[in-house]
């Protein structure tokens, strides 16, 4: 018996039509298994959590063996009225634009005519180029919540992002042999050259901070940061991401919403994102940490429109750091200081990341309104590999005393292994497998099929 009725009683579902035919649904099996939401084992497992807000999950034989797994889920779907034709709304969002989706959708199109786009009542789901699926997607799909409740947070404000190094490699293909003042690179990357640069071989030269140790203690830190500023001084091309965060206002106005300001927190230390929000004309306040000398530990706050900056003595006491009126940048690893070099501050050697561990609480440190938005807002994590000790030393800190229990988390990484998804499981912290670039197109795509706020607002 299956948990829903079939949206049209006067037509068979696809369900009944494959029910008894052999032959077409191994052709189904075939399919399916060509899809790369469904030959992965671990998207799979996402999907079929999804069908039915969960419902069947346990209905499930799983198998080791893809093949076999996939004809198991596909004859316990059959036993569901709108199950089958629930999960290939989801693939559509997974797989979008590839050729398997397309066969697939022409083999369901062949046994099932598609009704007509919100004959259903149901809101369209949309592609990234903004164009909409052929086949109306369930407003109860929990991919579709994910993007609701994420857009909900960006719009009211709530939204805490965190951006890594490996957004650096949105919009690019990964490179083995990073070149200066071609695009920003992520952090293995930036070991990579380093270790080069210096005349390093070693087995490993994508722990940044091992290949920086080395160089500090070999040439001193001082010739560390005279490279790093010479690479960060630059006028690098902001790219998808950098671009996404700093339309959104812009977008969210069109919409006929009211922009909030936002916390940025990143471990880079390049000025790229300062660099997109000046040319869309937003004002932002830039917190940085402070890696060497006698303020090391501390924070800098350089207000938006001030010549200078000044050391945060007193974060419980700093009134005037807040989102009250703009966005802040916080940027937990320190950052390149173009106009002043002495003012560099780049958290980079294991030294550094040590120290970063030993120092005094956070609550010490970090103004305390950020602090209280870090600790009390839903968060989204972007360019973070876990398997990097420069990320894991950041979340330790962050993570000491914030529940991430207390609202809704989400990551987007690609092809994470076995250590990142237990990390963020641990965490309470959605982890969503795509590329980045794919996951913001998406993201940007359900903003552009909201209604504005007059007619229906979040």
């Amino acid at each position: 018996m299956g948990i829903m009725e079939p949206k049209n009683k006067n037509s068979p579902s696809l369900e009944e039509t494959l029910r008894g035919d052999f032959p077409k649904k191994q052709e189904l099996i075939t399919l399916l298994l060509a899809c790369p939401s469904i030959a992965n084992r671990a998207s799979r497992d996402n999907l079929i959590r999804e069908i039915h807000n969960g419902r069947i999950i346990a209905k499930f034989a799983r198998n080791e063996v893809n093949k076999i797994d996939v004809q198991n889920i596909v004859n316990t779907l059959l036993d569901y009225s709108g199950a089958l034709e629930e999960l290939i709304s989801f693939m559509r969002m997974e797989d979008s634009g590839t050729q398997a989706l397309q066969a697939l959708e022409t083999f369901q199109n062949v046994l099932i005519p598609l009704p007509i786009s919100g004959s259903s009542g149901l809101r369209p789901s949309l592609s990234p180029s903004g164009r909409s699926f052929k086949k109306d997607v369930p407003a109860t799909n929990l991919l579709e919540k994910h993007f609701n409740d994420v857009m909900d947070a960006l719009v009211k404000g709530k939204l805490v992002i965190f951006l890594g190094s490996e957004i650096n490699c949105c919009g690019r293909e990964p490179l083995d042999e990073w070149v200066p003042c071609s695009s920003l690179p992520a952090g293995y990357e930036l070991a990579g050259y380093l270790a080069r640069n210096f005349g390093y071989s070693l087995k490993d030269p994508s722990d940044l901070a091992q290949v920086s140790q080395l160089i500090d203690v070999d040439k001193g830190y001082g010739n560390l940061y005279e490279e790093l500023h010479r690479l960060f001084d630059y006028d690098y091309i902001p790219n998808p991401v950098h671009n996404f965060f700093a339309s959104l206002p812009t977008a969210l106005k069109e919409k006929g919403f009211s922009p909030r300001p936002l916390l940025f927190v990143t471990s880079n230390y390049d000025d790229v994102l300062e660099q997109a929000f000046r040319k869309a004309g937003l004002d932002y306040d830039v917190v940085s940490y402070v890696a060497e000398d006698n303020d090391r530990g501390k924070f800098r706050y350089r207000p938006c429109g001030a010549d200078g900056s000044e050391i945060i003595e007193r974060p419980n006491e700093a009134d005037e750091i807040s989102l009250e009126e703009r966005s802040v940048i916080l940027k937990t690893h320190g950052m390149v200081d173009r106009d002043e070099s002495d003012l560099d501050s780049f958290a980079i050697t294991e030294d550094h990341l040590i120290g970063y561990l030993a120092r005094a609480e956070l609550s010490n440190l970090i103004p305390y309104k950020l602090l209280n938005k870090l600790r009390n807002s839903p968060c989204l994590f972007l360019g973070y590999n876990l398997r990097n000790w420069n990320t894991r030393v950041l979340f330790n800190r962050l993570w000491q005393d914030k529940r991430f229990d207390k609202y809704n988390s989400w990551a987007v990484e690609l092809e994470p292994q076995e250590l990142d998804r237990k990390f963020w499981m641990k965490r309470n912290v959605d982890l969503r497998e795509k590329p980045l670039e794919e996951y913001l197109d998406r993201l940007g795509a359900y903003l552009e099929a909201l209604p504005g706020q007059k007619e229906q607002p979040l």
